[in-house]
């Protein structure tokens, strides 16, 4: 069944929690055609929090490129009482958290979490026009103990970690890797080879 909404957002001015639901998605969640319950639907539709999308250019000793960085951040507030992930959230964004990754192995370092086997590693950039590399760094789940990092007296990252305002930046910056914790590296250990990109028309 399609579950009630429940996602808040803070009033500046009173302080008060009101619904923060688009048209759209109230449309969609509401819609009985399009009830996960009903007879051939059985679909789960939300929305993921924050998708960050860093652009930088990297020299080292093997020359100069256009690198981006890619993540999405599920964000749950008051974490120290709100309800927790459904299963089927948990399964959708753990199967998305794997087609976003495309860290590669090498004699320095072994994958730390699940991964499809191919992800592209060098894509289309409308706005540089060309191809440029691709990190991809999966999904991860930041909870606050209040609204935000501001009022929050604490905040975990993916569930292990406790951070602070300080080390969030240095995460939403790349300048920390999300799956390791430690200052992260763009110099390359070997020469990159770009999976195929398939000649299909791009809708953005």
């Amino acid at each position: 069944m399609t579950r009630d909404f429940i996602q808040t957002a803070k009033c500046p001015n009173c302080g008060t929690h009101v619904p923060a639901e688009t048209p759209i998605r109230h449309w969609i969640r509401t819609c009985p055609k399009l009830d996960s319950s009903s007879k051939g639907a059985a679909i789960v539709c939300f929305d993921s929090d924050i998708l960050v999308h860093k652009y930088l250019t990297h020299t080292d000793k093997k020359g100069t490129r256009d690198v981006q960085a890619l993540m999405f951040i599920e964000a749950k507030s008051h974490a120290n009482h709100e309800v927790r992930m459904s299963d089927s959230q948990r399964d959708t964004l753990g199967i998305l958290n794997q087609l976003l990754r495309n860290r590669r192995r090498n004699i320095y370092k072994s994958l730390r979490r699940r991964q499809v086997t191919y992800c592209p590693n060098k894509v289309y950039s409308s706005l540089n026009k060309k191809n440029v590399w691709l990190r991809g760094f999966g999904g991860h789940l930041l909870e606050l103990s209040n609204n935000d990092p501001d009022d929050s007296n604490w905040m975990r990252w993916d569930g292990m970690h406790l951070i602070t305002q300080s080390e969030l930046i240095k995460l939403l910056r790349f300048e920390t890797d999300p799956d390791t914790m430690r200052p992260i590296s763009w110099r390359r250990h070997h020469k990159e080879k770009p999976m195929p990109l398939l000649p299909y028309p791009n809708i953005f």
